[in-house]
């Protein structure tokens, strides 16, 4: 892994662990706590962030992310890329344009845990393509914007 990488996902972590802080009142162990209210409103953004793909409606997809938002890809422990918003979302609208056969992807798990401004939530998904099941999980830092929206401010995906 290169250093501008390794400078990256350092700046992610970093960042990750600063929200975990606010969100948490400060203590290490915020990521013990829940807050089921916040639940409430996270799961149905994070279905429609997985409907919109599943669609192909990259605009809509595009607005469920910060416009700083960080999205990085790892594979077998490695990160094989770590992306800004635009580039990103050309990829994911590329692959699905290209793909031999419709492309589903589904959240199958989800827990979260947020304040009012800042939320950490884990999914699993499932992505259907053709006859093939492709399993995996997304790690998400999430602000709410000035309109109180939730929005992606990091993404980390893998697959299983």
């Amino acid at each position: 892994m290169g250093i501008m990488r390794r400078t990256r996902l350092i700046s992610l972590w970093l960042t990750g662990l600063l929200v975990g802080a606010a969100v948490g009142g400060g203590t290490a162990l915020w990521c013990l706590r829940r807050a089921e209210p916040a639940e409430q409103n996270i799961r149905p953004f994070l279905e429609s962030y997985f409907g919109t793909w599943s669609a192909g409606d990259m605009a809509a997809y595009r607005a469920h992310f910060d416009p700083a938002a960080q999205i990085a890809m790892v594979e077998r422990g490695e990160i094989v890329d770590i992306a800004e918003l635009d580039p990103f979302v050309a990829g994911q609208a590329k692959l699905i344009r290209e793909a031999p056969v419709p492309m589903v992807e589904r959240m199958t798990t989800f827990i979260a845990e947020a304040d009012a401004t800042a939320a950490q939530a884990t999914t699993g998904w499932e992505l259907q393509k053709g006859g093939q099941k492709i399993t995996g999980v997304d790690r998400f830092t999430l602000i709410r914007d000035p309109q109180g929206q939730w929005k992606i401010l990091f993404l980390v995906f893998y697959g299983r």
